[in-house]
Order: C-alpha cells, then sequence, then structure tokens
C-alpha cells in the first residue's frame, strides 16, 4: 500500500525560508507557478501557510482533467525546494523505496 512506502509531508514554510511556489500540471508536472501561468497565484503574506516541497517529493493534484482523470501524481524533478498550497497532497517516499522508482 501506498502509505507503507511514502509519508504525509506536514513541514510547513512558517519561517517563510522559500519564497518559490511550485504547482503540479497534468502535462509538464511540477513546475514553477509563476512561470506556468504568468503571473504569481501566492503571494509573501500566505506562504507561511505553504508545504515546503524538497527534491523527490511528490505532489498529487486532486483537480481532474482531461489527461489526468484522477488528477496528477508527479514528483519533484525540479532540483531545488519550493513550496506547494496546502490544496495539494504532499508525500515523500520513506527509505525503503528507492523514489525515482
Amino acid at each position: 500500500m501506498l502509505g507503507e512506502i511514502t509519508s504525509k509531508v506536514t513541514e510547513k514554510n512558517t519561517e517563510n525560508l522559500y519564497h518559490e511556489t511550485f504547482t503540479n500540471s497534468a502535462k509538464y508536472g511540477i513546475v514553477e507557478q509563476q512561470s506556468f501561468f504568468d503571473k504569481s497565484i501566492s503571494n509573501e503574506a500566505n506562504l507561511a501557510n505553504y508545504y515546503v516541497v524538497r527534491e523527490n517529493d511528490f505532489v498529487y493534484n486532486p483537480r481532474i482533467s482531461n489527461s489526468a482523470p484522477v488528477g496528477p501524481v508527479r514528483r519533484n524533478k525540479l532540483n531545488r525546494t519550493g513550496v506547494m498550497s496546502p490544496l495539494y497532497y504532499v508525500f515523500r517516499a520513506t527509505t525503503a523505496v528507492y523514489p525515482i522508482f
């Protein structure tokens, strides 16, 4: 079961250490939000409540689309840490599994 090899990320950006907001696109995977939307959806005032997304963390976007009928699940392959809206579910592979697999 997924819960046996992953754990939910609960770390929030409470210290405002990270300022780059990510989004999870069904077509492109995890991308920088401002580039994807051509504007910033988040703002500095609300980033403290966002989840910290580290390299190789997974993000589930519950929004369904034609290309992702149950919502996309993607791995952070950006080689950097950012933040993700609390509307997304962020999880991390345990040491029992190789995250790229």
